[in-house]
């Protein structure tokens, strides 16, 4: 999850560099106030083609030109970087609920322990130390990641609904 997130702050890093690199570049280059920079580097990069703010010198044609092509590869990179990102998490949710399966159809003669809290905690660790097999059902996704992270199978459910139970 943390990659993912780090994934999100590289995509919006890249975006705000190359605004904040248009806005100083047009600023610099044509002298225009601080939002109309701003503003021109933002329908850019967003290719909104509403036309420029001003009429815009050699040097500022230049500048945009490059605006232009870095803004699209910035857009195609973030845009290849989320959906690695989404394929990667789905293929993790995929993968993770087959392995969940395969390690419950192998269980018999084992131990349902009902809640992670401090009470289900002792009682999953106590089992650990006696080697029981168990299965751990919480409807918290954050106590669950506990239990998943020792290996322990673990349903992410409802405790008092009989399915549930039936399940585990």
């Amino acid at each position: 999850m943390r990659a993912s997130f780090s994934r999100l702050l590289l995509v919006l890093g890249l975006l705000t560099t190359a605004l904040g690199l248009g806005t100083l570049g047009f600023h610099v280059i044509e002298g225009w106030l601080w939002f109309d920079s701003f503003y021109m580097a933002l329908i850019t990069l967003t290719t909104v083609g509403y036309g420029e703010v001003s009429p815009l010198s050699q040097p500022g044609r230049i500048f945009n030109s490059m605006l232009m092509l870095s803004g699209i590869l910035i857009v195609f990179v973030s845009i290849g970087i989320m959906a690695d990102t989404l394929i990667k998490l789905e293929l993790a949710d995929h993968f993770g609920l087959l392995r969940r399966k395969r390690m419950f159809s192998g269980l018999s003669d084992h131990y349902i322990v009902c809640g992670a809290g401090r009470v289900g905690r002792s009682v999953v660790e106590e089992l650990l130390r006696s080697q029981a097999s168990m299965v751990l059902i919480d409807n918290d996704p954050k106590r669950a990641q506990w239990a998943i992270d020792r290996d322990i199978p673990v349903l992410v459910a409802d405790a008092t609904q009989d399915e549930t139970l039936r399940e585990a």
